[in-house]
């Protein structure tokens, strides 16, 4: 058996041997040997965008190596903001070319943050290889659009729409309020979008004592789980009724 230096250089060399025996003559023998390259890979992972994490979901990030006259298994860990919050699943040993990451974060994760992680890679008798990706938890899943400005004649109803747009496993319920910050006797009827429900009109009403003029009004989006509310604001513009 002949160790050789996993750092040593490549090329051609020489070990010599020798042969003695008790009372006998010894033998040296030069047997020329070449030393290879052990081989090698690359580690790549598509970290151009930082995938959009969400509480209580997973995503998967790929990680690809590309073999140089190496084909034996590959160590595989990762370090970084791993907590209660956030969850990594991987295979420790690659024999192939992929290993798929799975991220999940809890439903109780915090949100608004990045979170970055560092792939560690070695391949036995070859190079030890590291890469960074990130992730961003993000606590909105839907966008809520409304009319900008509404009129409404005192002691009248005028219908707005709505449009919700989700992101598409977000089925929860979504409940829309509405009120105004400066002025009592405007409401909103509250609407409840379900499942894949992405229209729908609530009925803007303003009281007859309500003075002719222009008022901030808020339409209110919630749906469990989620915190802070989504808001979107409406002017509201108010005009005397003729008799």
């Amino acid at each position: 058996m002949v160790a050789v230096d996993p750092l040593g250089s490549v090329g051609e060399t020489k070990i010599y041997l020798r042969a003695e025996a008790p009372g006998l003559n010894s033998v040296d023998l030069e047997v020329p040997i070449v030393l290879t390259a052990p081989g090698s890979f690359a580690l790549t992972i598509d970290d151009a965008n930082i995938p959009i994490l969400y509480p209580g979901h997973s995503i998967k990030v790929t990680a690809n190596f590309v073999r140089n006259a190496f084909t034996g298994p590959i160590t595989f860990d990762i370090g970084g903001t791993v907590n209660s919050s956030v969850s990594l699943d991987y295979s420790h040993t690659v024999t192939g070319n992929t290993n798929d990451i799975t991220i999940t974060a809890s439903p109780t994760a915090a949100v608004n943050l990045v979170y970055s992680f560092t792939i560690a890679a070695q391949g036995a008798g070859t190079q030890y290889v590291t890469r960074t990706f990130s992730v961003y938890l993000n606590p909105s899943i839907f966008t809520v659009t409304a009319p900008q400005v509404l009129n409404v004649l005192q002691g009248s109803t005028t219908p707005a729409n709505v449009t919700i747009v989700r992101d598409p496993y977000n089925t929860a319920d979504i409940t829309i309020t509405g009120s105004s910050p400066t002025v009592a006797g405007i409401s909103a009827t509250p609407l409840t979008f379900s499942g894949t429900t992405a229209l729908a009109q609530t009925q803007i009403t303003v009281l007859p004592t309500v003075p002719p003029g222009n008022y901030p009004f808020t339409l209110r989006a919630t749906q469990p789980g989620l915190s802070p509310d989504i808001l979107r604001n409406i002017l509201v513009n108010v005009s005397a009724k003729s008799y």
